[in-house]
């Protein structure tokens, strides 16, 4: 296995190991029937879940990346490879002899013979080299087709676990709106108590300060006739 193939299986495991850290956040904050029918939803921390999704979205993105980088790459091993026996199992000019003068005949023949037999020893030592070449290559084109396999099972299981979160999400936002429109209404129901109040507060202040007013007349009344 080589760099590329170790960074996509690398970058697999983090995408799987950020789904099942999203469904157990999910898991820990899903209502039940019961509070979905009271309207008792727990809150989540959004933020932290929007990280999530985001950190999930980045990883998937750089497994795709690499997962076409390493197509590619064994892609160009393998035609490589294919072309390079194509080559060894065409004829070539080299092993093509004519037929020497008659004066030279045998020992054309015999160095002939040696040479063809070089070249048949030759030509296992390259088909041994070749089939082993080969051998890997499958092996990296199995270990390509099971990352690319759980890529696609991840992606799955990513569009399940990106649904629930939005459920949640959505669940803590209107949960929140209801928040805030108590809050509103309190606060408007406030306001009002408050402005009654000081409507009262002015009318008894003024009945105070005529009150006080005709009590001083009586006083100096009082003391001009004594």
């Amino acid at each position: 296995m080589d760099h590329h193939q170790s960074q996509t299986l690398g970058r697999s495991q983090r995408g799987v190991d950020s789904i099942r850290g999203l469904r157990e956040m999910l898991s820990q904050v899903e209502p039940s029937k019961e509070e979905e029918d009271s309207s008792d939803v727990d809150d989540i921390n959004t933020e932290t879940a929007i990280n999530t999704l985001y950190n999930l979205l980045s990883e998937l993105g750089d497994l795709n990346r690499s997962n076409r980088r390493t197509a590619e790459h064994l892609s160009e091993k393998f035609h490589s490879l294919q072309a390079q026996l194509n080559d060894n199992a065409s004829p070539h000019s080299d092993d093509t002899f004519h037929t020497p003068p008659m004066g030279r005949a045998d020992q054309r023949i015999s160095s002939t013979q040696t040479d063809l037999q070089a070249t048949e020893v030759d030509q296992e030592e390259r088909l041994q080299r070749l089939e082993e070449e080969n051998g890997a290559l499958k092996k990296d084109v199995s270990v390509l087709v099971a990352a690319v396999k759980e890529h696609q099972d991840m992606g799955k299981e990513y569009e399940a676990t990106l649904a629930r979160a939005l459920v949640a999400l959505r669940s803590a936002a209107f949960t929140r709106h209801l928040e805030i429109g108590d809050i509103q209404t309190r606060y408007h129901e406030l306001l009002t108590a408050e402005q009654s109040l000081n409507t009262r507060l002015q009318s008894e202040n003024l009945s105070l300060r005529s009150l006080l007013s005709n009590t001083a007349k009586v006083i100096r009344t009082t003391l001009a006739d004594e």
